[in-house]
């Protein structure tokens, strides 16, 4: 009888570009051993809202380190970040950069090392990643502003080791393509249906996962920016540069229908909220204003904490997500050329 040890810390055979031939029967050791550490790792950390900066990545200008306690990355460029999004079956960070000619770059999630860059049409904005999309493999849904389209693609097949570090995306078969009537801006997947932002018209369009064609419409009485579920998926939240601030729908059988806010709500007192995230381990959801602001809610709307930087100037923040491991805010200072990590 045949007796294998496997050492399930040995690193994910996706850093490794010698191991390519999944026939191989090392490779595909190495593969189960990546597959069953991925298991065991459970993301249980919702952000903390001490709000330490820890880590930055792009442009460092205006940034210091006198407490010892932030770490910086100038080796991955940044030309205004917009929207950044983590996909943990991939292990990697995905960053929308609006003004590069690379379009979207492609991080590891644990070293924060460059590994790939996609180049995509002009001006790509919001992102997606959709989870096992196929049961196995997660998605790349993206927003390029130029061509108003919303495309799919594999992301396995974009970080395979065989391809070279930058990518031309017409070069890789994309799931599909759809093309927008107005104005795209936020994206979030659920139970095999994408639903997008399209501030023009006030709506929100609802998308087959499988197949990119249009199932529905919910109609807005304001412009929707950023969108997200909560924990379980009853609630669709999101951000308008409305009065209102922030729009919650429940839905019936049928139809998503607009929750009235209460006169405890604090979510009028938001100025232009493009980005949100909902901290689904926590329970909160993390909102980024044009008043240089991050503020943290409850769902009915009550204020749980408000963070202004005083010495750091965040300008023009489009995109938030937590990284559910470590428990870190990642935010784009889409001006700065720059993210930030906070803890």
């Amino acid at each position: 009888m045949k007796v294998l040890l496997v050492d399930l810390n040995l690193p994910s055979p996706f850093d490794n570009e010698e191991l390519v031939d999944h026939h191989d029967e090392l490779n595909l050791l190495k593969l189960l051993q990546y597959n069953l550490r991925k298991k065991r790792s459970l993301r249980t950390r919702g952000f903390s809202m001490n709000f330490e900066l820890v880590y930055a990545m792009g442009d460092l200008d205006g940034l210091t380190n006198d407490e010892k306690t932030l770490t910086f990355n100038s080796d991955v460029i940044l030309t205004y970040p917009t929207d950044i999004k983590i996909s943990y079956t991939h292990s990697c960070i995905v960053i929308s950069c609006y003004a590069s000619p690379y379009g979207i770059t492609i991080v590891d999630l644990e070293t924060k090392k460059f590994k790939k860059q996609l180049m995509t049409d002009k001006n790509p904005s919001y992102l997606c990643v959709e989870e096992n999309y196929d049961g196995k493999k997660d998605a790349l849904i993206f927003v390029c502003d130029e061509t108003k389209s919303l495309t799919k693609y594999d992301l396995n097949a974009l970080m395979n080791p065989l391809l070279p570090d930058v990518i031309d995306a017409k070069s890789i078969k994309h799931i599909w393509k759809y093309e927008f009537i107005q104005c795209p801006q936020g994206v979030t997947a659920r139970n095999g249906q994408i639903y997008a932002c399209c501030s023009m018209n006030n709506m929100i369009e609802v998308l087959d996962s499988s197949t990119g064609s249009l199932l529905d419409t919910i109609s807005l009485k304001c412009s929707p920016y950023g969108i997200d579920f909560s924990t379980r998926g009853d609630y669709l939240i999101v951000s308008t540069s409305e009065e209102e601030g922030i729009v919650i729908l429940s839905r019936n059988e049928t139809r998503w229908k607009r929750l009235e806010q209460k006169n405890e709500c604090h979510f009028h007192e938001l100025e232009a909220p493009y980005a949100l995230v909902f901290d689904r381990i926590a329970n909160h959801l993390i909102v980024a204003d044009d008043r240089n602001t991050l503020s943290i809610f409850t769902l009915d709307g009550t204020l749980v904490k408000k963070f202004t930087p005083k010495n750091l100037v965040i300008d023009q923040t489009y995109g938030v997500c937590v990284n559910e491991f470590t428990g870190e805010l990642l935010l784009c200072d889409h001006s700065k050329n720059r993210v930030l990590f906070f803890k």
